[in-house]
């Protein structure tokens, strides 16, 4: 997955990805996607995917809306290959597959049950605070700036709605507490991306480029990723 990232503009007269992937098939090398959609670079694209994902096919917005809470707890079983009475926050979340995660907030939201599609109190108080304006808690804490903020990128990657504004506000409070400037800065980078936030986004590379915080090869990925939502952008006509 790297040689994306790494080999430029593929093109037929300098077939660079077709050179690498031969060489790959015959070493038998192979991505693992749930891994490779994790990664900063890949983030611009998984969210530009989302309205198009078999899952949003198969189960859209409209019939979800119509469905009993035995048959959202089929969809997120169905998603998450799991059997029905499986199906819980803790055992989607121990999967850490972004649309199975996707598949059960889109459920849990829906049914708002107190059975296998609850989210716990912390976790739901959380999507309120960062779904809502003006709604951010007061007398935050380190931990809970950068929780907030990764909160804004998982959900705002598959597709749910977040206050752009926050993420200023979370980054400021963050630095605030002066204890790692590279975790609050590249986190809140992600949020920004997960947003598509285009010129926000710049800024902040800029800002971590021209500080040196983050390692060369977090740096590649991080560049990587902007050039990719402001590309997107260009070709939506944002």
């Amino acid at each position: 997955s790297r040689n994306f990232i790494e080999n430029g503009i593929h093109s037929l007269d300098f077939p660079k990805l077709s050179f690498k992937a031969g060489i790959d098939f015959f070493q038998q090398s192979s991505v693992n996607f749930n891994q490779f959609i994790k990664e900063p670079s890949a983030l611009p694209w998984f969210v530009k995917s989302n309205p198009n994902t078999l899952i949003r096919q198969k189960y859209g917005d409209k019939k979800i809306e119509s469905m009993t809470d035995n048959e959202l707890t089929d969809l997120v079983a169905d998603v998450c290959k799991l059997k029905v009475e499986e199906v819980n926050f803790v055992r989607v979340l121990g999967f850490d597959r972004r649309f199975c995660v996707q598949a059960f907030w889109s459920a849990a939201l829906k049914s708002q049950s107190t059975g296998q599609l609850a989210i716990p109190d912390s976790d739901m108080n959380t999507y309120r605070h960062l779904s809502q304006p003006n709604s951010l808690p007061e007398n935050m804490t380190y931990p809970d700036s950068i929780r907030y903020l990764k909160f804004i990128t998982q959900m705002g990657s598959n597709g749910f709605p977040m206050i752009k504004e926050n993420v200023k506000k979370l980054t400021t409070t963050c630095l605030a507490f002066d204890v790692s400037a590279e975790n609050c800065e590249v986190n809140a980078l992600l949020a920004t991306i997960a947003l598509q936030d285009v010129k926000d986004a710049r800024d902040r590379l800029i800002a971590l480029q021209d500080r040196k915080l983050v390692r060369p090869d977090v740096l590649l990925q991080l560049e990587t990723a902007v050039s990719s939502l402001e590309e997107m952008s260009k070709s939506a006509g944002i």
